[in-house]
């Protein structure tokens, strides 16, 4: 889910280390029961007795994604239950809320993503035929209007069991409602941010909530996402942006607009990625076209441009342009921004060096044809690869037109 950047979390990491810290469980509550055990369990998790707790104003949770998780493997709806309350069990261990705590469900989603819920629905057919179809968790069935009950009930056996803010409420964003669950909680912060007075946490592990969140400027915010293991990541939105600022001083807010376009540039669930593209190179390249490395006295004058317009909120074509043509002229490469980057090479040079290194081979000259499609580049074909006059397209062969342009396809 999110961007299609394969381990865009991980990339972040490597990229912003200043804005990620781990948090991780004690040993001893790996086997806390869900919150239908009896009060003698719940007492496990007071906030006396837990040390690695932290507390937020408020604390939105995404959960569809503890949904599927607890899905996948679950039997019947029973065992289902079990797990998914014992998720949130841990989950509000770790992050505990203050003033309010914020359960946003999926409900029917845009029609920009009308394709993709289509192919994840497609997968469904190889899922295990003793557990519960995923194929529930969507807006409009009957087990998502029962999630709403369940969460209820969970909300109610919490304030009764569990030692809490005397002024803690909770809210559930069902199913009904239109949008995903990040959309759902970027709009609630968005809308009643006057009324937040600490830091807010979203847990997710949706990466698209990661772009809304840094996109939104809202202050003390944090994205708290579960690993496989029992270890959290904690990212600060406040200090990723913070690093941006120091590489980008005093253009800060219009980088991180410009960050998150990039981002979508790679893909998500709305939109198509841009083929050849992923953030590497986007990131490598646009760094290098705001410092002005580049040919030509036009390379400067990217310096004060951005790739988002917000006084016209539109997209800067120049810009754009810009660094596409830098990517163009550098190659796509993916090193780092003070390595040196060779140019790319020619078609020509190309087929020169595939025939050194026994890529290609080629034949000698057709005597009396001139350098036409039967000429100096006609016997151009992969190594193993069967004759059949000429360039043959479909071994993706190498050929030249009339002009003595090499083609390699």
């Amino acid at each position: 889910m999110g961007v299609k950047q394969p381990r865009f979390v991980d990339w972040l990491m490597t990229n912003f280390p200043g804005s990620f810290r781990a948090i991780n469980f004690r040993e001893r509550y790996k086997g806390v029961p869900h919150s239908l055990c009896p009060r003698s369990y719940a007492s496990q998790l007071t906030p006396t007795s837990h040390p690695y707790r932290a507390y937020f104003d408020t604390v939105y949770l995404d959960i569809n994604p503890l949904i599927h998780n607890s899905i996948r493997s679950s039997k019947s709806e029973k065992i289902f239950l079990e797990r998914f309350f014992c998720m949130l069990d841990k989950v509000l261990a770790q992050s505990v809320p203050v003033r309010m705590c914020y359960f946003a469900i999926d409900g029917p989603g845009p029609l920009a993503k009308l394709l993709e819920q289509r192919k994840r629905r497609e997968k469904t057919k190889q899922e295990k035929p003793n557990t519960l179809s995923t194929l529930q968790i969507t807006p409009g069935c009957s087990f998502m209007e029962r999630m709403e009950t369940y969460l209820g009930y969970y909300t109610c056996r919490y304030l009764q069991q569990y030692q809490h803010s005397p002024n803690l409420r909770f809210v559930i964003d069902g199913a009904a409602s239109p949008g995903e669950g990040e959309a759902k909680i970027i709009q609630n912060l968005s809308e009643y941010s006057n009324l937040i007075k600490g830091a807010c946490a979203i847990v997710t592990s949706d990466s698209d909530a990661i772009l809304q969140a840094i996109a939104s400027g809202i202050p003390r915010l944090f994205i708290i996402r579960k690993n496989q293991t029992e270890q959290h990541r904690c990212l600060s939105i406040d200090h990723l942006v913070a690093q941006l600022e120091t590489r980008f001083p005093g253009q800060g807010p219009r980088v991180r607009l410009d960050f998150v376009l990039l981002a979508m540039m790679c893909g998500n669930d709305y939109l198509a990625k841009v083929r050849y593209l992923n953030m590497d190179r986007l990131w490598s390249h646009y760094i290098r076209l705001k410092n002005g490395k580049g040919k030509g006295p036009s390379a400067a004058r990217y310096k004060n441009m951005f790739l988002v317009d917000t006084e016209r909120k539109t997209i800067n074509l120049d810009m754009i342009k810009g660094l596409m043509g830098k990517m163009m002229l550098y190659g796509y490469d993916t090193r780092g921004e003070n390595e040196p980057v060779e140019p790319r090479k020619n078609g020509r040079e190309v087929v020169h060096e595939m025939m050194k290194e026994g890529v290609v081979e080629e034949e000698e000259e057709v005597k009396g044809r001139g350098r036409g499609r039967s000429g100096r580049y006609s016997g151009l074909e992969r190594v193993g690869g069967e004759r059949r006059g000429g360039a043959d397209k479909r071994d993706g062969a190498c050929g030249a037109d009339k002009r003595g342009h090499v083609d390699v396809r």
